[in-house]
């Protein structure tokens, strides 16, 4: 499995994040190889096991731990329950509740309202702080001939 670093308070198992992309010190950077090499700018991740090293990121001065990833779907949150092959529309779930864990799915700037997905997997049903009926799911943008 990939290995990659993360902000220590972000290593836990089944964590998403997003790998935006390296910083120009990254480059040179003693870590690379076990950082940020093994991941691709603008994919999706999910960490599947912590390791006990922790490192001192010297671009952000944060401590940062070990993880295994695999590299994941689209995640999207979506209000009616969905299977796998299905098509949904994306929509940001509006929310003010910016302490939810969920809140970054639900004001996903990655989807755009009414873009066409394919459900690859249903996660989960989220435990919404505001009672909402919402699924996580991992789905990938439709393509159309033309």
């Amino acid at each position: 499995m990939p290995v990659a670093m993360v902000p220590r308070q972000l290593a836990k198992l089944g964590q998403l994040f997003k790998f935006i992309g390296e910083k120009p010190e990254c480059r040179t950077c003693e870590f690379r190889n076990i950082c940020v090499q093994n991941l691709r700018p603008g994919k999706f991740y999910k960490i599947i096991e912590v390791r006990d090293a922790v490192h001192e990121c010297p671009a952000y001065g944060i401590e940062m731990k070990v993880v295994e990833v695999v590299e994941v779907d689209t995640p999207l949150v979506v209000e009616q329950k969905a299977a796998a092959g299905e098509t949904v529309k994306a929509t940001r779930i509006s929310c003010t509740n910016t302490k939810c864990p969920y809140y970054g799915f639900c004001m996903n700037p990655e989807a755009e309202d009414g873009e066409k997905y394919e459900v690859v997997s249903v996660e989960k049903e989220i435990e919404c702080p505001l009672n909402r009926k919402l699924f996580l799911v991992f789905a990938r943008k439709k393509r159309f001939p033309f």
